[in-house]
């Protein structure tokens, strides 16, 4: 299996995209000297990760003078951002609500001012689209005001802000895969609360990190879709999934390492990161039931219209970058996810069916 790694440059959109190391070379070869936080942190072969086999006690980095802030620890974003943090050594504090309300721009600088935070990486929002119709001001309140408002504090604090956006600012007409360069369109009022942080927040802070992603899984949250999937398939239960809307799942772990990396390398604007490729849910969840061992039939193939859901789903929503491949295929993913579950199996037996 290839996989490609960037070095001084990224070359997979086609064009020169300088990395970190670039920076790097070019201060040192011109003053010799080069800062970055992470650096002040232990090598990966100071650590026990550089251990085949290890005593699996999970190290944790705490460099109070060179740390970032990851927003909403409870949710399932922030902790796989701790869980990677932790394995790169990327010094960071886990906040919650209570701690970092990005509603109370008060709040937020007295926590910036007490720990200095070189950037932060926000994880909270409104995640639920269909209660989003209904609860529009708190919908708006946190997707759209409170990130404003934590970027206003970033730009004048100067730190690095890496926030995330969503498939769903777009209208489904397109026959292939959205870009960057596609003019946004959003159907319900979520994608309206994630289209508008994205205008203000850009327009105030250009050097902002805004990462347009879609459809989350991963082996660590039991209630997003495919969990939920394979936990009722597994247990003789019926699988209702949309056969008629199109996404670029994506595997939350691939998303978060890839987004760390873009962190690091000062990436700023919009940027699609999403797995390789486009299905739809009925596909997601057949294809990846098929590769676990589980039997297919228990999966119910259901256009949108007769699911009752009170948000409207752009009928195509899968995304493609043309700033790069970032992420490896759907396929992987999958792959990746299903070694992971074979390993370990969840309690829920709550249904989700669409994202």
């Amino acid at each position: 299996q290839f996989k490609y790694e960037t070095g001084v440059f990224d070359i997979s959109s086609g064009k020169l995209r300088e990395t970190s190391l670039a920076g790097l070379i070019r201060n040192i070869s011109i003053n010799n000297n080069y800062n970055h936080p992470v650096l002040n942190e232990p090598g990966w072969w100071k650590r026990s990760v550089r251990f085949t086999v290890s005593n699996n006690k999970q190290e944790e980095y705490l460099n109070s003078e060179d740390l970032i802030f990851i927003i909403s620890k409870r949710g399932s974003l922030g902790k796989v951002f701790a869980k990677h943090c932790n394995e790169r050594a990327i010094s960071y504090l886990s906040l919650a609500r209570n701690d970092f309300d990005i509603c109370n721009p008060d709040q937020m600088n007295s926590m910036i001012k007490l720990y200095k935070p070189w950037a932060i990486i926000n994880c909270a929002g409104f995640v639920n689209v269909d209660l989003a119709e209904t609860e529009i001001h708190n919908c708006l309140e946190l997707n759209t005001k409170g990130v404003i408002n934590l970027a206003k504090v970033c730009r004048d604090n100067k730190i690095k802000l890496v926030t995330f956006s969503s498939d769903m600012v777009f209208n489904g007409t397109k026959k292939s895969e959205y870009t960057e360069e596609d003019i946004p369109d959003p159907l319900n009022i979520y994608g309206i609360s994630k289209l508008l942080a994205e205008h203000f927040v850009l327009t105030k802070y250009p050097e902002t990190l805004f990462i347009r992603t879609s459809s989350f899984f991963s082996p660590h949250d039991e209630y997003n879709f495919l969990s939920v999937a394979f936990k009722e398939i597994s247990t003789g239960r019926k699988f209702v999934a949309a056969n008629d809307i199109i996404i670029s799942p994506t595997y939350l772990p691939h998303l978060v390492n890839k987004s760390l990396d873009l962190m690091l390398d000062d990436e700023k604007g919009i940027i699609h990161l999403t797995n390789k490729g486009a299905m739809s849910w009925a596909q997601f969840a057949r294809i990846s039931a098929e590769l676990a061992g589980l039997d297919t039939d228990f999966i119910v193939k259901k256009n949108i219209s007769h699911l009752n859901l009170k948000a409207q789903r752009p009928e195509n929503s899968a995304l493609l970058s043309v700033k790069g491949e970032f992420l490896p295929t759907i396929y992987d993913g999958i792959h990746d996810f299903v070694k992971e579950y074979k390993q370990t199996r969840f309690k829920s037996s709550e249904s989700i069916l669409v994202k």
